[in-house]
């Protein structure tokens, strides 16, 4: 208490007017950045057009597309929020309940990752393959940005990633929600 009438002493004194932060307000990734190259060569580069590799993603997909079922289609929906909850199974607990501050934290630095992965949208400008490829139905609701690298995608390895790192003793199935 004596550290924050101090700091609200000093704000006032230099004439701004300060505003305590309580660590349940303040942002735990404020001041942190994120390299865009890192990030790049991690994510890799979208298949060529006409190329092996193009021809075998857009072979996954109208398997998936042909084998289709409600059940697919079910989970395939539930993970469209980008929810840290997703993650509550893999360790037992509710975030919640039982971890508050790493349950509002993370999505904080996943943000970071966010704002990356968007920047890198821009600079691979790919279009949504349904939009490319006509015979391809998504069973989700379309979306009009660039298609890679995947949102959804981004989000949960991040997720995972980091809560490995801060939950190690259930890595293994925090990374299996993450992929």
């Amino acid at each position: 208490m004596k550290i924050r009438r101090a700091v609200l002493a000093c704000g006032l004194v230099a004439g701004v007017s300060a505003v305590a932060i309580t660590p349940a307000e303040a942002n735990p990734a404020d001041g942190l950045a994120l390299n865009l190259a890192p990030l790049a060569n991690v994510v890799g580069k979208p298949p060529l057009p006409g190329s092996d590799r193009l021809k075998r993603d857009l072979a996954v997909l109208r398997w998936q597309q042909f084998a289709r079922d409600s059940g697919l289609v079910g989970h395939a929906w539930s993970y469209l929020g980008r929810e840290i909850g997703r993650f509550q199974a893999a360790i037992g607990s509710d975030f919640e309940k039982t971890a508050p501050l790493i349950g509002a934290g993370v999505p904080q630095f996943v943000r970071l990752v966010d704002e990356a992965k968007n920047q890198l949208k821009v600079v691979y400008d790919r279009s949504r393959p349904f939009l490319s490829y006509p015979d391809l139905k998504p069973c989700l609701p379309l979306e009009s940005s660039q298609s890679y690298p995947s949102g959804h995608a981004t989000w949960y390895v991040s997720t995972s990633l980091l809560l490995a790192d801060l939950l190690p003793e259930h890595r293994e199935r925090l990374l299996a929600v993450g992929h």
